[in-house]
């Protein structure tokens, strides 16, 4: 992630909550994909939503991390050779997201609506790798090694459905539930060898959230 844009993104949403102040937004996510190296991930997200009418938008930081500990298998009978590996390590996933909603139910106590987004995406691995080839004339070559990789900028987009219920507790703080669908795009820069190389692969995943919203809209006099 290109960290410029994180803080000049920290620095409009502060002017714009100054001068249009509409919803800050704290959650936490957990998300689950078809990869193995994204699966059960738990996080936190913070963001700034501007309301309109019928559609509201927002901006929002995540933060995802994850130990993870998984297989992969490739080969078969018809390539006549085979190649497995074994990791363990962690997992961390930052993202900035951008969202236009549209808001089909809109009463004093609940808002539902749907939505897309888009996002840039910050994946760091720091993995322990056992890699072992073999075919049906060699034995297995084994491979022990750490290997740190970052994927940076990477797009996502992705569809979701918003839930929020307004006024809990005080007129100010509503409860909200998303649950998004997504997809990022992390095709490497380069090729990175890792002794019989698995390389990380674009991802789909299922993403909820869960979450607090704070009205900061000024009274009117």
């Amino acid at each position: 992630m290109n960290f410029k844009h994180f803080y000049f993104s920290i620095i409009l949403l502060f002017v714009s909550s100054a001068a249009l102040a509409q919803s800050l937004e704290l959650g936490a996510n957990f998300a689950s994909s078809n990869v193995n190296y994204y699966k059960n991930v738990f996080g936190g997200n913070i963001a700034y939503i501007q309301h309109f009418k019928k559609q509201f938008v927002f901006v929002q930081y995540k933060y995802a991390f994850k130990n993870n500990s998984y297989s992969n298998f490739s080969g078969g009978l018809n390539l006549g050779e085979y190649d497995a590996q074994k990791v363990d390590g962690t997992v961390i996933n930052q993202s900035i997201k951008l969202g236009l909603a549209q808001k089909l139910i809109n009463t004093s106590e609940l808002c539902l609506s749907l939505g897309a987004s888009g996002s840039l995406n910050y994946l760091t691995f720091d993995e322990d790798i056992i890699s072992i080839a073999f075919s049906e004339n060699r034995d297995g070559l084994l491979y022990k090694y750490n290997k740190k990789e970052s994927f940076s900028n990477r797009l996502g987009f992705g569809g979701f459905v918003d839930m929020e219920l307004k006024q809990i507790l005080f007129k100010r703080l509503s409860l909200f539930s998303r649950v998004e669908a997504g997809y990022v795009s992390l095709v490497p820069t380069k090729h990175i060898q890792r002794g019989l190389s698995f390389s990380k692969i674009d991802f789909s995943s299922v993403e909820f959230m869960f979450g607090m919203r704070f009205d900061l809209k000024k009274e009117a006099n």
